[in-house]
């Protein structure tokens, strides 16, 4: 059995703190604050698309 799952087999699952979370994902890229600010149009399915649509368009 490969070690990966081993651990998961032998390690309970634990709840991640709210206040102090080990991996922080919110950032202040472009991209998450055009995605912010699309989530809270009116139409958010259309502008949440041309976010993305021109984020996977855009230069790697």
């Amino acid at each position: 059995m490969e070690p990966l799952f081993r651990l998961a087999l032998l390690r309970p699952a634990i709840a991640q703190d709210p206040d102090r979370p080990s991996v922080e994902l919110a950032q202040q890229t472009d991209f998450q604050r055009a995605l912010s600010a699309a989530s809270g149009a009116p139409d958010p399915r259309t502008g949440l698309r041309r976010v993305v649509g021109e984020y996977v368009a855009g230069p790697l």
